[in-house]
């Protein structure tokens, strides 16, 4: 479909296509990737009301999360610079 399109305007261009369902398997990444990209202004906007929601079931504090994993998300973000703190999170 994309092809015709791409070939016309001389783009050149891969696709990563999900193959776990072909294996039988499910990435659950996929579902909260489309949910959030239908019903959010962006990625951003999903993971703030996500980490509200989060806080607020059964009293859970996500703040104990972040920390108890603070210095792999440090080394995260050191290794790989194209990532911000929310993409960590």
């Amino acid at each position: 479909m994309a092809y015709p399109v791409l070939k016309e305007l001389g783009i050149k261009a891969f696709f990563f296509v999900y193959s776990s369902v072909f294996d039988g398997n499910y990435n659950f990444f996929e579902t909260v990737r489309y949910f959030a990209s239908n019903y959010f202004v962006d990625f951003y906007d999903f993971c703030k009301n996500f980490f509200d929601a989060f806080n607020e079931y059964k009293n859970l504090n996500y703040q104990f999360f972040l920390i108890d994993h603070k210095s792999y998300m440090d080394e995260l973000l050191r290794k790989h610079s194209f990532y911000n703190k929310v993409d960590v999170e």
